[in-house]
């Protein structure tokens, strides 16, 4: 998809394939419902960080990993066709990683700040 010359694929970073993609009132989302999954997951933890004091230290590193397993592993299975995934297992799972990967960003900036 191309909006004023701007690929859009490239600023979503999304397959976006349409039985894939989530719709509301018979239009669809743009992006998938895992990448749905990941931005909402990501706006929560974000939101979280106003009511829950966090401390980025290399603990929650492993924590954030683990957090990205079950997207990793959902994937993965599909794409290797092990399995066939449904738009709810991506939405759930891509919230969880979501939550993982800012987490995993924010122990990353916090543990390169002490480093430096």
């Amino acid at each position: 998809m191309k909006l004023k010359g701007i690929n859009m694929d490239l600023i979503y970073f999304c397959h976006r394939r349409q039985e894939r993609t989530l719709k509301i009132n018979s239009h669809y989302l743009p992006v998938c419902a895992r990448c749905t999954g990941i931005y909402i997951g990501m706006f929560v933890f974000f939101l979280l960080q106003f009511f829950i004091e966090f401390s980025y230290e290399l603990d929650l590193f492993f924590v954030s990993i683990l957090l990205m397993l079950p997207t990793i592993i959902d994937g993965t299975t599909q794409l290797l066709k092990l399995r066939e995934s449904n738009n709810v297992i991506r939405l759930i799972t891509g919230f969880i990683c979501g939550i993982g990967y800012l987490m995993l960003l924010l122990v990353s900036i916090e543990i390169i700040q002490e480093v430096l």
